[in-house]
């Protein structure tokens, strides 16, 4: 069985959040944020959109393979066990 970035998400959700990945990587977004001393205390967790471009195709070519071709996604650098 394939690994899944995104589990139970079907394809129309994975092609909707690639078009977003798309657009915001055409427009050129960017994320600032800033603090003074201890005053902005936050803590914040990003991946980059290269990254979740990766991700999303790689559910992409696991649902539909034809369009999705293995050419255009990057596979699992490593895998960990799951024990449930």
């Amino acid at each position: 069985m394939a690994f899944r970035n995104f589990p139970g998400k079907p394809k129309e959700w994975l092609e909707s959040e690639l078009s977003k990945v798309l657009d915001d990587l055409a427009s050129g977004k960017t994320v600032v944020s800033s603090g003074a001393g201890d005053s902005n205390l936050s803590e914040r967790v990003e991946v980059s959109l290269m990254r979740r471009k990766e991700m999303i195709l790689s559910d992409l070519n696991i649902l539909d393979p034809t369009t999705y071709p293995r050419t255009d996604v990057i596979g699992a650098k490593r895998t960990r066990p799951r024990y449930t």
